[in-house]
């Protein structure tokens, strides 16, 4: 499967503001530089996948890193995401969407396939659902990770008839972020999000 990452990143600006002051007597006169500097923002989509070893131990592996072949209707595979706050970035609010489709063996978009077999255990204790976004319901502070979007992505064992034959799922993952400073009282006032998705 493949990952898409987007992340909403405010730019870093300076503003230098000169001060000509006149001091008292036997002062000097002199300039002043001020610099202001905005906040950043910096985010990061993490999919991971739960394995165990020979042993029975325990690992979560990058889900990039795996490939799913032969996927049979019924069958659950593990795909764990969260949004990461990069360290040094300001606090954050964040949103999710999460895109679902098929694809053939000839890489080809298959639109007649429907998606709603493919069935997602979102997290509706920390995300909530609104106008196709997946919101975390707190403030996000930097180099802190939100809890799972997902877990666990199923697929249908009765819906799925021979016209899934050859298919591959694509399950697209955007992330964007706002800062928190001066930006509403929380996620669901916040404004300034992109209002353009960038497709890969």
């Amino acid at each position: 499967m493949k990952k898409r990452l987007f992340s909403a990143t405010l730019l870093i600006c300076c503003l230098a503001l000169l001060i000509n002051g006149t001091m008292a007597y036997f002062t000097r006169s002199k300039i002043v530089d001020n610099v202001f500097t905005t906040s950043s923002i910096n985010i990061a989509i993490n999919e991971k996948n739960n394995i165990y070893d020979e042993n029975g131990k325990h690992h979560q592996v990058d889900f990039t890193d795996l490939e799913f072949n032969n996927v049979m209707p019924g069958q659950t595979i593990g795909k764990i995401v969260t949004v990461s706050n990069i360290k040094e970035s300001s606090q954050a609010y964040i949103r999710v969407k999460v895109e679902k489709n098929f694809i053939n063996q000839y890489k080809t978009n298959k639109s007649d396939l429907s998606t709603d077999v493919i069935e997602i255990d979102f997290n509706n204790d920390n995300w909530t659902l609104k106008d196709g976004w997946y919101y975390y319901n707190t403030a996000v502070d930097s180099g802190e990770t939100t809890r799972p979007l997902f877990e666990n992505v199923m697929f249908d064992g009765k819906g799925m008839g021979n016209e899934y034959k050859n298919a591959s799922c694509n399950i697209g993952i955007i992330a964007q972020a706002v800062q928190v400073r001066n930006n509403g009282s929380d996620v669901w006032s916040a404004k300034g999000w992109p209002a353009i998705e960038i497709k890969k």
